[in-house]
């Protein structure tokens, strides 16, 4: 911690490090958020385990499909990769900024934010795209036939990463505010696209109406948390004006670079995972990405349902303590959370 930014504590935030009250996550609000955001999550691997029916039942495992899932490792490994990092590196921040200088400077930031998200992802979705159709046109006749469907499938995609990059600063907006359903309930919307779109086009447009339906879901998630913002009391479009005013606070942008890109390079591990056994299964015949997606639904649905809805749920609330620096609550808080969830586990 710098000089500067000991000196933005103001003497109300020492008494309250000092006074002898309860911790947030004494408080009966992080069991049942975390409740509410497991339901939540169990609902949308409901749904994800309907739509995986739904595909097997209209495209089974075969070349088509296997097509699909390859299709669609470049937009979601890079959107959770840089997409993804946006959520837990924004959320502190936003609620370090609002409570050492004010709720202007914490929107400042969250427009800086959303407007460099937003251009940085078309610029790169843009830029993906060139690539694709550059690859595609100098590989000729010694392009590899699943090559062609698999770049067309994937540019159908792109508006993905756009798409996400959206929707995680929306998302941490509102899970500083300690709003959680919305964000949430969005992960149902995808499923639900593509098993209506699946059933209703049956074969016709094939596997070309999986890939449309991974992009309006993408889409609706971003109409859905639109709403939520505009009701949280945030604006959908925000002004910058008053960026200066994160340089008085004394917050670095560039301590926010460097978190980011941690989490990226993390991201990217485990992005890099999953398209790397894909790429693998893709080695050994037709059918066989698909059957290990179907397989692997399993463990995926236990981490959303526990860790991660209890990942989401307490990150405010140790950002809180961390911004009143209450050392003390939030060591034994993260004790007493290790415990419970190693017992649970």
């Amino acid at each position: 911690m710098t000089p500067v930014q000991d000196e933005l504590v103001e003497p109300a935030d020492t008494q309250t490090v000092e006074a002898p009250a309860k911790t947030p996550l004494r408080k009966p609000g992080v069991l049942f958020d975390t409740l509410t955001l497991s339901v939540i999550a169990g609902l949308a691997k409901i749904a994800g385990a309907a739509k995986s029916v739904a595909i097997a039942s209209v495209f089974g495992s075969g070349a088509a499909l296997d097509n699909y899932l390859l299709a669609f490792l470049i937009p979601s490994v890079l959107a959770d990769t840089f997409c993804g990092a946006l959520v837990p590196v924004t959320v502190p921040r936003l609620i370090e900024l609002e409570h050492r200088s004010g709720e202007a400077a914490s929107r400042s930031f969250y427009a800086r934010l959303l407007k460099r998200s937003l251009l940085c992802s078309l610029l790169g979705a843009a830029a993906l795209a060139l690539l694709i159709g550059a690859v595609l046109d100098l590989g000729g006749s010694r392009t590899p036939a699943n090559w062609r469907p698999i770049g067309m499938l994937a540019l159908i995609m792109l508006p993905v990463i756009p798409c996400n990059a959206v929707s995680n600063v929306w998302r941490a907006v509102l899970n500083s505010q300690n709003r959680f359903v919305a964000p949430a309930i969005t992960a149902v919307l995808t499923p639900a696209v593509t098993i209506v779109v699946v059933l209703a086009a049956q074969n016709r447009g094939g596997v070309w109406m999986l890939a449309i339906a991974t992009t309006l879901g993408s889409a609706g998630e971003v109409a859905v948390l639109a709403s939520a913002i505009r009701r949280s009391g945030f604006p959908i479009a925000p002004q910058t004006s008053r960026a200066a005013e994160l340089t008085e606070s004394g917050f670095s942008i560039n301590a926010f670079r460097k978190e980011y890109g941690y989490l990226v390079a993390s991201g990217a591990v485990s992005g890099g995972t999953v398209a790397i056994g894909q790429m693998m299964a893709s080695w050994l015949g037709a059918g066989s990405v698909s059957a290990l997606n179907y397989g692997t639904r399993l463990a995926t649905v236990l981490m959303s349902v526990g860790p991660a809805a209890l990942g989401v749920a307490v990150l405010p609330r140790f950002s809180q303590m961390a911004a009143r620096r209450d050392w003390q609550a939030l060591k034994g808080s993260l004790r007493r959370l290790l415990w419970i969830t190693a017992t649970a586990s």
